[in-house]
Parts: structure tokens; sequence; C-alpha cells
């Protein structure tokens, strides 16, 4: 879920295995701008790094920072396999442009949950394909998401049961950090929470661990079918 985008998080196995690339290179942008506040938010990403590492940061400065941790071929070679999923993803609708109108491009600012339970802004930019009218698909580090909305008409009627087989999360429109659904709750709990809301449409983020061209095609043409909109 995300304020104008989508959903993805930053894992522990990212900053395992990204520290020296993704993490650092996000960040560089900020440091250009203000220094602390870019050294602040690679600091966070290394909280699970031993003792040892966390001095040796603190003793460079930011320059060095970066010169010697940011790869950039890596991170070049890392957004490039990115970039070719998301392309192989969208190109079952640029096939289908007399039912489908879309764009792709790269976007942050996502929100997810960390691992207290607290949504938290994520900084680096991943591709997202709009459909428009229907979905965004976004193609992220560890998962892809699709977010879209229901009206609160539809979402009071909706059959759940169609939705049985995926994981998803729920959320306002207006006030997008207010849960509606998240794994585990009743669907009876979920109704009453559009019931007593002023939301007039219900967001909904679907999350899959992997989806082809095909998959992805058959699910939007799920949505559409069932009065998703975006």
């Amino acid at each position: 879920m995300i304020t104008s985008f989508a959903t993805v998080k930053i894992t522990r196995s990212i900053c395992d295995i990204f520290m020296r690339t993704l993490c650092v290179g996000t960040t560089t942008n900020y440091m250009q701008k203000n220094r602390g506040m870019g050294f602040a938010l690679c600091r966070r990403c290394l909280q699970r790094c031993n003792t040892k590492a966390k001095l040796a940061i603190n003793r460079m400065s930011n320059k060095n920072f970066v010169r010697e941790y940011m790869n950039k071929n890596n991170l070049n070679e890392f957004y490039r396999k990115l970039y070719n999923k998301a392309q192989r993803l969208r190109s079952p609708f640029i096939s289908s442009t007399d039912k489908y109108n879309c764009e792709m491009g790269f976007f942050n600012g996502h929100y997810s949950k960390n691992e207290d339970g607290n949504y938290e802004m994520e900084y680096y930019p991943i591709p997202v394909i709009s459909i428009i009218g229907c979905c965004d698909i976004e193609v992220g580090i560890d998962k892809i998401s699709i977010s879209t909305k229901l009206s609160r008409n539809v979402a009071e009627t909706f059959d759940y049961s169609l939705l049985k087989k995926y994981e998803f999360e729920a959320y306002g429109v207006e006030n997008y950090l207010d849960d509606y659904y998240t794994n585990g709750m009743s669907m009876d709990d979920f109704k009453q929470k559009i019931k007593a809301s002023n939301e007039q449409a219900i967001g909904f983020s679907f999350l899959f661990d992997e989806l082809d061209e095909n998959g992805v095609y058959t699910f939007v043409d799920f949505l559409v079918k069932n009065k998703f909109f975006y």
C-alpha cells in the first residue's frame, strides 16, 4: 500500500544482500542534499550488522561511505533484472491495446509495515505498471503487489469467497494507514469495519511471491470482471 503507488518491503535479506548497493544507492540523493538524513537512513538498515561494522561506518565521512560501499555496476545489474521482469509482465497488455491501456515508470514513496507493525515509507524506486482504470502492478524486490479499489457499496456486498486463494490487505483510500483487513482477520470483522467507515472506496493490495505474464493478465481480467477499479 502506498500514498500514490504501492507496497513492497525491505526485508532482512535485502539489507544483508544489498547493503553495499541498493540500500546506499537509494539514499545518495539525500546525502547530496542533507548528509545527516542520508547517513541516518543507511545506518537504520545496518542495525543488524555486527558492532565492529557499525563502528567502522561511524568513522567514515559520508563521501567515503558512498565510495566504499556503493557499487554502481551491481546496482545497475539488479535494476536491469527488475526492469526486464516488469517488461515481461507488461507485454500482454501492450498486445491488448484495444482492451487495456497501460503505462510504466519507476516510483518510490511506498509504505509497508516494518517488524514492529508500523507503516514506514520506502525511499527506493521500483517499476510500477499502471493498468488505467483498473490497478497498479508494483514489481517489488521480494513480491509483486497489485493495488486496486472497490467502491464502498460493492465492498459491502462483495463475495469474498472469491478471494480465498489470494493473499491481500485492505485499507482506507482517504486514510490509507487504516487497516480494514489483514491476514488472519475474519471476513465478518472486515465487513463490519467497512460499514462503520466513512470511506467511499476501500483499497486492496494483492501480494504474490511470483507471477508470470499470463498470471498477471488473468488476474487483471478477474479484477475488471468483479468491479475493481483504480
